[in-house]
């Protein structure tokens, strides 16, 4: 009876690692094989398949981006999450705070999302958020499928940039708004603290802002800094910075070679534009 009870618990215990296995498998959508067809509405959107379809396709038409692969990895919960971040070379105590802050990540040709923080979500916060990592997947083809040194205020607020005007076209929020939002938000009280670009440039130094009081403002302030900077030089050229870590990783020197001028010039000019708002 004792070794018939063994082998029972020893089977259950199997069972039950097997379906926990199998539950934090991610389910996938890939672009390449995606069916749906692009919507001209946020609204009608219904699926990930067709969030996928219609991001890139407005991509696409929009912007000048050609379509390139992406694999989208759906995770049901937090811990699946960070399992993937681990499996994916993050470091176990980076993969548990950045699956902590954070509910997607794009990479070369591939978004990972932790589907449980969408629970109730609208598909419209869905498709912005997919275009955001969608752009991030796109900074890696850029440049040659490594991230690089790139700053990431720069990525962020790229990222940001097109996933708004993806979100415009699409009959939702408009750039003009989210720069009015953004403007507002920096000039509140939490403001009188920025953070300095040149604390934004690591993806590490990205999270661990996020995970401390200035949280809430990163986003705004990354925006509000690409908008400035394409504004100054146009979106052409944000694109062709990410390309040039393709074959350098001079982070200043390429700043230099895409925008005309240097990073600490803009640096000012940003802070100037910033103080002239308050």
């Amino acid at each position: 009876m004792g070794n018939a009870r063994c082998a029972l618990g020893l089977a259950l215990a199997l069972l039950a690692l097997t379906a926990a296995c199998a539950s934090a498998r991610p389910r996938v959508v890939s672009s390449s094989q995606v069916r749906a067809r692009p919507v001209a509405r946020a609204e009608w959107i219904h699926g990930w398949d067709a969030a996928l379809a219609t991001a890139t396709a407005v991509m696409e038409s929009e912007l000048a981006i050609p379509r390139f692969e992406v694999v989208l990895h759906l995770y049901p919960g937090r811990h699946a999450f960070e399992q993937a971040l681990a499996a994916s070379g993050y470091r176990a105590d980076f993969a548990r705070d950045t699956a902590a802050t954070m509910t997607a990540i794009g990479g070369y040709r591939s978004v990972l999302i932790n589907e449980a923080n969408l629970y109730g979500a609208s598909w419209e916060r869905r498709l912005a958020l997919l275009t955001h990592e969608v752009a991030h997947s796109l900074q890696y083809e850029l440049g040659g499928g490594h991230r690089g040194t790139s700053d990431q205020w720069l990525r962020e607020g790229f990222a940001e940039w097109v996933s708004l005007r993806v979100m415009e076209r699409l009959g939702g929020t408009t750039v003009e708004q989210a720069r009015h939002r953004a403007r507002l938000a920096l000039r509140g009280g939490r403001a009188r603290a920025l953070p300095p670009l040149d604390t934004m440039v690591t993806f590490p130094q990205w999270v661990a802002l996020g995970r401390g009081p200035q949280a809430g403002i990163v986003y705004d302030l990354a925006f509000a800094a690409v908008d400035c900077l394409i504004r100054r030089h146009g979106a052409a050229k944000a694109a062709g910075y990410f390309a040039l870590f393709a074959r350098s990783q001079d982070r200043a020197g390429n700043f230099r070679a895409a925008f005309g001028e240097d990073l600490r010039d803009f640096e000012r000019a940003f802070q100037a534009e910033l103080s002239a708002q308050r």
